[in-house]
Parts: C-alpha cells; structure tokens; sequence
C-alpha cells in the first residue's frame, strides 16, 4: 500500500514538473525572459513579464498541457 501511494504522488509530481518544464522551454523558445523557476514541494513557479502577447499566453497554457500529456 505505502509503494503504491509513495509511486501515486510521484507521478502526480512528475506531471507538473513536465507540464512546467514544456512552459519554460516554449517561454526561452519565444525569447520571453523568464526571471524565476522555482521548485516547491507542492508546485513549482514561473515568473515572466506580465506585458507578454495574448499568443504567447496562450502558447504557455497550450504547450503545458501538450508536455502533460506526452
């Protein structure tokens, strides 16, 4: 039971990690410079400029979610 749930969370961490890694890689990708990649426990934190184009937002949330995904 302890291996099964320990292997749960970690697949539910690596999902995120990949899904905030695929943002990252489009965000330098684009030339957005990203001033912060944090890893919590819990979540991980990018921060980039607010100003960014309507297409590069939505890039991020698209391309996060292909990385899942994969």
């Amino acid at each position: 039971m302890y291996i099964t749930l320990f292997t749960l969370l970690l697949m539910c961490w690596l999902s995120r990690y990949t899904h905030y890694c695929g943002q990252w890689l489009f965000l330098k990708g684009e030339g957005v410079p990203v001033t912060n990649f944090e890893n919590m426990w819990l979540f991980l934190d990018i921060d980039y400029p607010e100003d960014t184009p309507g297409r590069i937002e939505l890039g991020v949330i698209v391309i996060g979610t292909i990385f899942s995904m994969g």
